[in-house]
């Protein structure tokens, strides 16, 4: 500032101008308790509570936070203010601040409202009428998320029920109503049952409130046998029920002995012989090959060799015509048409790589004599080699 003016200005002049300046700090303010009256110079004289609560506080009365979620009512059990505030505000306005809780504070929140209208929600099936999700919830022993869904989203079911808000359900027709009905019975929802205890579902998920530690997945995954290990859910055994009456006592009864971790046993064949085995551990044990070998043979993962053979699963060869079996047998393993080798200084024709590396003393895994085929100029053991070709014999 200029002199003249420092001079001519009063102290509250000078000490606003330092603080837009920056060059002091805001005094701190003093704040009154409501409920006891009491003044303090600041919220750090309060001992006890915290000053950013009492600080949260007295914003928050004075109408200078909005959002929810920094909303603070009582600050320590006791709503505060800050005093300069204390003098603005009526007595009516300051009543209303002392009945304000968590749950409503009308003032505060400057006439914004914060209520969740509860919808009528209505199951189609039963004609039951409920006031809100939460008590269909209740009564139904649904779940209530799951409801609200049903009624937002199409085709508005839950477990074989239709659910629909009160407003919606005004707007419909009996003959909507019905069209949504016979479309129900159309797609039903599939019931499923233990075979353990004999309860039938209504659903996988009403399953698993009775079953708590599986998940409906599990359940349906298990009905389905979309995964061969996956035998049990929960301890127990499952079916579509739809299936359970078509399936016959002996299936249920083998289906039942089974657990999980097992996997179940399948007949095997060998396609050469025909001999039909009980098991991959059966062939094992009488064919002296190793299982897996015989059920990556199955499978197709690895092609078998003349030596152990063609394999197949039992229900899979009962499937394929006889055209189809011999393609099988015509299949050979990758490397199964060996190449002749032919040493250039001593004549001497073999059958294989492996087989001329075994002859001048090399390993029998190495792939030297191949790299000297491709390349006429390189050696090995002082060697020159080549492919032996079928036209050679004549």
């Amino acid at each position: 500032m200029f002199e003249e003016d420092y001079l001519s200005a009063s102290s509250e002049e000078v000490e606003k101008r330092m603080k837009k300046r920056g060059v002091i700090r805001n005094t701190a303010k003093a704040i009154i308790c409501l409920e006891t009256k009491e003044e303090f110079r600041s919220a750090r004289d309060v001992k006890g509570i915290g000053t950013s609560g009492i600080t949260s506080c007295c914003l928050f009365h004075s109408g200078k936070i909005t959002k929810l979620k920094e909303r603070v009512f009582t600050a320590g059990g006791f709503h505060w203010l800050y005093k300069e505030d204390y003098a603005s505000f009526p007595e009516d306005k300051i009543q209303k601040i002392l009945n304000s809780t968590k749950e409503t504070c009308k003032t505060c929140l400057k006439e914004r409202k914060i209520t969740r209208k509860t919808k009528e929600v209505i199951n189609i099936n039963s004609n039951s009428v409920y006031a809100s999700v939460k008590e269909a919830s209740v009564q139904t022993g649904y779940n209530a998320d799951s409801i609200r869904e049903a009624c937002l989203n199409k085709p508005h079911t839950l477990f074989g029920e239709i659910w629909l808000y009160g407003d919606e359900y005004s707007r419909l027709s009996k003959d909507d109503i019905n069209k949504m009905l016979s479309n129900l019975n159309k797609n039903s929802f599939k019931k499923i049952i233990c075979l353990e205890t004999g309860e039938v579902f209504k659903g996988a998920t009403e399953a698993c409130k009775r079953y708590v530690s599986t998940q409906p997945a599990c359940i349906g995954t298990c009905c389905s046998g979309s995964d061969p290990s996956r035998l049990t859910a929960g301890g127990v055994h499952w079916m579509y029920y739809n299936d359970y009456l078509k399936a016959t006592p002996e299936e249920i009864e083998a289906k039942l002995k089974t657990r999980q971790g097992q996997k179940a046993s399948k007949a095997v064949i060998k396609l050469e012989t025909l001999e039909v085995y009980a098991s991959v551990k059966a062939a094992s044990a009488a064919t002296g090959l190793s299982e897996k070998t015989i059920r990556y043979s199955c499978t197709g993962e690895r092609k078998t060799t003349p030596k152990n053979g063609h394999w197949m699963f039992k229900e899979e060869y009962d499937k394929l015509t006889p055209e189809e079996i011999e393609k099988r047998l015509k299949v050979k393993r990758k490397g199964h048409n060996r190449k002749k080798v032919l040493c250039i200084e001593t004549g001497v024709i073999y059958g294989c790589l492996e087989e001329a590396t075994s002859a001048v003393g090399g390993c029998p895994h190495s792939s030297a004599i191949s790299k000297c085929c491709k390349n006429p100029e390189t050696t090995y053991k002082c060697y020159h080699w080549r492919y032996f070709e079928k036209e050679e014999v004549a």
